[in-house]
């Protein structure tokens, strides 16, 4: 059994053996971490890494508590939005699982109303049928604006990037996580990809064409939160 120092005493540690060479720390969930070792790795060592970098597990804790706190639990009261318009969830229990919107609320019925990542799955399906339409809309008056055409939208749940442009195909990706944003941010973002039509990369050519159809890209560019 692996001796843990004192200042883990409370933090479930778990050691997997791999074929790798590096060691890699894993926050499982607020009292958990799993810590990846290579097959030869002795108990012994593993004590040492505990005892090396105890304060280092424990700021990588208490950081994914604080971002846990942030993230919504999807239970009834919970707040969401579509831009600048907010409504309140309501979790119901059902063979169903499924979401829709009506009277300022959003109905959520769901197999699994304890599991988080389960209502998170459908909430975000409804969101990216929501951004078809919306940011479909607002994607088509651009393209008018700019006289130009794609071939293909597609809308995904994206944790990294709010939009990405297939120039040769001539076709857009838009993170469904956009509904969540600022809509004059969203309109940056649908420009920001068409402007790659006209110019496949970042230079200033690039900006000064975002800037001859929006003039205040920079301060809209700001309103972006990834969350």
């Amino acid at each position: 059994m692996i001796k843990k120092p004192k200042e883990l005493e409370n933090i479930n540690i778990e050691f997997k053996r791999k074929k790798m060479k590096n060691i890699i720390y894993k926050i499982k969930d607020e009292n958990t971490v799993v810590i990846s070792v290579p097959w030869h790795t002795s108990c012994e060592y593993m004590e040492k890494l505990l005892a090396d970098n105890k304060f280092r597990i424990l700021y990588y804790i208490r950081r994914f508590k604080k971002i846990s706190a942030k993230e919504i639990q999807y239970v009834t009261g919970d707040i969401l939005n579509i831009f600048s318009k907010k409504f309140s969830l309501e979790v119901i229990e059902s063979t169903e699982n499924k979401a829709f919107y009506k009277d300022e609320k959003l109905y959520l019925f769901t197999s699994d109303v304890n599991n988080r990542e389960h209502k998170k799955k459908i909430i975000d399906f409804w969101y990216r049928e929501k951004a078809k339409m919306i940011l479909g809309d607002i994607l088509e008056d651009w393209l008018i604006l700019t006289n130009h055409s794609i071939n293909k939208l597609t809308i995904k749940t994206l944790k990294r990037n709010w939009g990405s442009c297939q120039v040769v195909k001539k076709n857009i990706n838009l993170n469904s996580e956009l509904l969540k944003q600022d809509i004059k941010f969203a309109e940056y973002v649908i420009l920001h990809e068409i402007a790659h039509l006209e110019h496949p990369n970042h230079s200033k050519a690039f900006y000064n064409y975002i800037e001859k159809f929006m003039p205040d890209w920079k301060e809209r560019k700001k309103l972006g939160k990834m969350q």
